[in-house]
């Protein structure tokens, strides 16, 4: 988690530090644009601000999918055909499930048994 970051307002001789709290409204009294956190890592953004150029980040709403995805055939919550209604009712292209394997017990990975009767469940 980040920590508010000390700033000197006016001069710095007189004054001591105010910390600012992670929410952005700092940004509006300093006149520059929003900064997502995501983006604050003192790599030039203070600077973009100024000048209106902050990058737009990926929302959800720009993804066509996702790749690692688990059942509740291994660490998972949902069922396969709770997983196919979701991503449908979400207008996906595509989605993939990555249970765990055996290997990974602790995960309740798939064995070779149980991925076979999976397999026969979710066929349509």
């Amino acid at each position: 988690m980040n920590t508010p970051v000390p700033i000197q307002p006016g001069n710095a001789r007189s004054q001591a530090p105010v910390a600012l709290p992670n929410g952005g409204g700092h940004l509006r009294e300093l006149e520059l644009a929003y900064i997502a956190p995501e983006l604050r890592e003192d790599q030039g953004e203070f600077a973009a601000a100024e000048h209106g150029r902050i990058p737009l980040l990926i929302e959800w709403t720009d993804l066509r999918g996702s790749l690692h995805n688990h059942s509740n055939w291994s660490d998972g919550r949902n069922s396969l055909a709770e997983i196919a209604a979701y991503v449908e009712e979400l207008g996906l292209q595509y989605w993939a499930i990555t249970d765990h394997s055996k290997s990974s017990f602790v995960a309740n990975g798939l064995d070779p048994a149980r991925l076979r009767n999976s397999s026969r469940r979710s066929k349509p």
